[in-house]
């Protein structure tokens, strides 16, 4: 019996290892990978279950600004085939991607398959950043619809995939919705096919079905880019010229912006979803709705044309747009703010803990924005949590005040680039966030900017002759009969406060120049502390001027350009003071 039975297990493994190492299991599928949501969306229709299909980016995440995790490095090494966007697209994967090709994956580009829609050589800035090409493929079914195609043969070598007859499908279905997206803009006359988008990346949409590209927000082809306050004034020239109805807001583009020009002009802004796929993860779907956008939204009445004021180049920004005026206001309020706290900043020696609540208070605002509140709650979270942290390593442990701020600064921070990084619900917030968006401020924003800048005033009006005394001599405070302890965190109270207003005009990265370059040169000029905060106000108010009108006629950013300006003033007087101070005598 047993030899019998010997004898059938010897045939039993005969027949398995005839039947090779895969009977009896599934083998495993080609994995695929594909850099955006609209990508991945294609090539599973392209692949069905042959392959594993994985998507690198949130969905509705900006690609401008994804930065990848080590796990989605190893998937794009670990893949058998990535299918990528190219044209410098997804800006934050391209050292990944490269070094994935060079370990031996396949990496295919999508641009590097189709026809290409190449700029207006008066482009300039677009060619000088991206190349005279536009990798925004997408918008134009029937260039997907080439991509299908070239897909193919890539699909065949690259994963020994046979996706031919599926191909003809998803061509068939690409050809039936341009069809589609004809019928659905067939009632929008000649006259109203124009175009004003978040940044351009509607080139391809525009040009396969007849429409003009008025222009954008943010002109560039990332939406990384700042807007400057001459691109926004042209703007709405431009809107008002064409009769322009709707502004279509697309992912990256701060809101903010969007509002500005369209309580000048009239228009409406409606959102198009370019970068996120609907609930059905499926692209048709995705096009069909921006169709349907468009056409209502160019159904609405079209703005009027205005004349501008005629008052000259220092007072036609600011009569002309509404937005130049929001902006000098509040540019103006953190200006007084800022010289307010930024002296006893500097007279205390507290640059430190001001540029690490600068810092620190990213994770609260990319909190708050994750949870659907107000920004300007989540930095107060954030400089609370900030103040307490030092506070905390401060009592419990015998390290120095400068290294407790310093690992608070570098935690939070590094926690903020966490959250943002690893959220679709951060699409162009990032930008707003660091550089600010005083030129998209609302009069809400003026407003708790003014009640901000009214505390601030009055407690350091109250607590002037303590904050002073404590600036010098602390042990002379206690005499004087003033809590130390208390009057610190207070003062840490009001530069929270100061820091947290201002993110807004000029983001967490700027807000220290403001806060600390207006008093550093009040201090080169004056002695006592009325003087300097009156010269570090006035600074600070001539340089929002200047900066608003360097943004205005120079097209640069507008809040890195106010900074500019009050560093510049700093060195300017540095070195006039060094000038006029007489040489010392030379011993003989």
């Amino acid at each position: 019996m047993v030899r019998r039975a010997l004898i059938v297990l010897a045939c039993l493994g005969a027949l398995l290892a005839a039947a090779g190492p895969g009977w009896g299991q599934t083998a495993e599928r080609p994995h695929i990978v594909a850099t955006t949501p609209i990508l991945g969306s294609i090539v599973r229709d392209l692949v069905g279950d042959q392959a594993r299909v994985t998507v690198v980016m949130p969905n509705g995440a900006d690609p401008h600004e994804f930065q990848p995790s080590a796990r989605d490095v190893a998937e794009l090494s670990g893949a058998d085939l990535v299918v990528a966007n190219g044209l410098g697209l997804e800006e934050g994967l391209e050292d990944a991607l490269r070094q994935t090709a060079e370990g031996g994956t396949p990496v295919v580009d999508a641009t590097d398959l189709v026809t290409l829609r190449r700029f207006d050589p008066s482009a300039r800035e677009e060619i000088a950043e991206h190349g005279p090409e536009d990798p925004h493929i997408w918008t134009d079914p029937l260039t997907m619809r080439q991509l299908v195609g070239g897909l193919v043969p890539v699909l065949r070598q690259e994963a020994g995939i046979d996706a031919a007859a599926r191909a003809a499908a998803l061509e068939a279905r690409l050809t039936r919705l341009d069809a589609e997206i004809r019928a659905t803009l067939a009632d929008v006359p000649p006259a109203r096919r124009t175009l004003v988008t978040g940044h351009e990346s509607m080139g391809y949409f525009a040009a396969r079905y007849g429409f003009r590209l008025v222009g954008a927000l943010i002109p560039s082809l990332s939406s990384q880019a700042e807007a400057s306050a001459r691109n926004l004034a042209d703007l709405r020239r431009q809107v008002q010229d064409a009769g322009v109805p709707a502004i279509f807001n697309e992912t990256g583009t701060p809101a903010g912006l969007a509002d500005a020009i369209a309580g000048e002009t009239g228009a409406r802004v409606v959102e198009i979803g370019t970068h996120a796929l609907p609930p059905d993860g499926s692209y048709v779907t995705m096009m069909r709705n921006i169709a349907t956008a468009i056409d209502g939204g160019l159904a609405g009445p079209a703005p009027q044309a205005r004349s501008g004021a005629g008052l000259g180049p220092l007072i036609d920004p600011f009569a002309d747009n509404d937005f130049m005026l929001r902006a000098l206001i509040a540019g103006c309020l953190v200006a007084l703010a800022c010289a307010v706290v930024g002296t006893f900043v500097v007279l205390r020696g507290l640059a430190f803990i001001g540029d690490a609540l600068a810092h620190g208070v990213l994770p609260g605002i990319a909190g708050a924005l994750l949870l659907g509140l107000p920004g300007l709650a989540g930095a107060f979270a954030g400089a609370a949590a900030m103040i307490g942290g030092v506070s905390l390593v401060r009592r419990r442990s015998r390290l120095s005040g400068d290294t407790a701020i310093g690992l608070l600064f570098v935690g939070m921070l590094a926690l903020g680039v966490v959250i943002v990084s690893r959220s679709d619900s951060f699409t162009g917030d990032l930008t707003r966030i660091l550089f600010g968006e005083v030129l998209g401020i609302s009069w809400g924003d003026i407003g708790i900017q003014a009640l901000a800048t009214v505390l601030v005033a009055g407690v350091a009006a109250v607590c002037a002759r303590p904050f002073l005394m404590l600036s010098f001599d602390r042990d002379q405070t206690r005499v004087a009969g003033f809590s130390a302890e208390l009057h610190d965190w207070l003062m840490l109270g009001l530069v929270a406060v100061t820091v947290v207003v201002s993110f807004q005009t000029v983001g967490t990265l700027l807000v220290f120049g403001m806060l600390i370059a207006p008093p550093a040169t009040a201090a080169l000029v004056a002695r006592r502390i009325a003087p300097m905060m009156g010269i570090a106000a006035a600074i600070g108010i001539l340089s929002v001027v200047a900066g608003l009108l360097l943004s205005y006629h120079a097209d640069l950013a507008a809040g890195a350009s106010i900074v500019l300006v009050e560093v510049g003033v700093f060195f300017v007087a540095l070195t006039a003071r060094g000038a006029l101070r007489p040489a010392p005598a030379v011993a003989t």
